[in-house]
This record gives structure tokens, sequence and C-alpha cells, in this order.
């Protein structure tokens, strides 16, 4: 009985094989394609990312004249358990009056590393300070004090071309501090640390 099954099986799948064998030989391989970071670039695409790449900078910027230009502040090493002993302008504002401090201008690109990419009206600058405010002035959050003092007004940045006009100004409020906080992002944190950049976790 056994076998009487095994052959009636052995002939079906003949079966199908016959009046399928068309389907199967017109059937090509499909190449499948490779990721994208599998794929070998060519020479040319090579040296373009290579152009790109160079065509990038990044400044560290400080204070022009070695912190001589300042109109307000004091500068001092920050070595409270938020600083590090970094060398910053400290302003109070019980004790200084408003004032400007000049930050360093930003260098031309050099003359021996040259591609498309060169020309600086193409480029997108990122200006980001680095400053940090006392903490007790957003966090721990006490009731009806924190809310008022989210809105504080700490500085304003001015971008200043090269013919001496603003051409960008931000103001930078308290709330533009609020960092993401480690065990609930519902909550409103600061850390004390510094931050770069703009913005905050409120956006």
């Amino acid at each position: 009985m056994k076998v009487k099954i095994l052959i009636a099986v052995f002939l079906c799948l003949g079966s199908f094989a016959f009046i399928f064998k068309g389907e199967f030989k017109n059937k090509k391989a499909e190449n499948i394609p490779l990721n994208t970071v599998e794929r070998k670039l060519t020479p040319q695409e090579q040296q373009m990312y290579l152009e790109y790449l160079l065509g990038a900078k990044s400044y560290k910027l400080e204070c022009e004249t070695d912190y001589r230009n300042i109109e307000t502040g004091q500068v001092y090493e920050d070595n409270s358990e938020y600083g590090s002993g970094a060398k910053v302008i400290h302003f109070s504002a019980g004790r200084d009056d408003p004032g400007y401090i000049r930050g360093a201008k930003i260098p031309k690109v050099q003359a021996n590393i040259k591609t498309q990419w060169s020309n600086d009206t193409l480029h997108t600058f990122f200006i980001k300070p680095r400053m940090r405010i006392q903490r007790e002035l957003i966090y721990p959050m006490k009731e009806n004090f924190n809310d008022q003092n989210l809105n504080t007004q700490i500085c304003r940045l001015e971008i200043v071309n090269t013919e001496g006009k603003v051409i960008r100004e931000v103001e930078y409020l308290a709330k533009n501090f609020i960092e993401r906080h480690p065990d609930d992002e519902c909550r409103l944190y600061y850390s004390g640390n510094y931050h770069e950049g703009f913005g905050g976790y409120l956006g």
C-alpha cells in the first residue's frame, strides 16, 4: 500500500514538473541589489566624497584679543561642579552692567585646500555659543517661582557680517537651557552644565 502511495506522489510531481517546465525555463534569476554601504564606490565617486569632506570646516572660536575686548563681565576659571576649570566670562545681574563681548572672527577659507564647495557663499554656518546659567533659576522646580523665571532674558546673540551689519539676532531665555530629564522626559530639568547651540529641549 505504501509503495503505491509513493508511486502516485512521484507521478503527480512529475506531471506538475512537465506541465510547468516552460515557466521554470523562462524565469530569470534576479540580481539582488547590494546595500548602499556594501556597494563599492567608483574612483570618481571616491574623489567627489573626499572633496566634499575637505570642504567642511569646524572652528573653535574664543573671545578676541584674549578676553580683553569685553565691555562687561569678569574672566575667571569655572571650578564649580559644572565648569571643570573652563576659562569663561562670568556675568552677574547684580554686579555687571549690560554690554558686549566681541567674539572671534570666522577665518577665511585656507588657500591650500580648494574644492568645488570651497566658496563660502555656498556654505551654511552653524554658530554654537557655549554657555550655562545658574541652575536654580530653572531646577529644582518651585511653585510659581520657576514658571516666571523660564522667560527670563539671559543674553542676545548678534551675528555681524564683514561690513559691520547685524544680519541675525537671537534672544536667549532661561527656557532655552531646559534639557530632557534622564528619568522622566515630561519633567522640566536643567543639569547646570554648559550647553552648545540654541533652543533647548523645549525647542
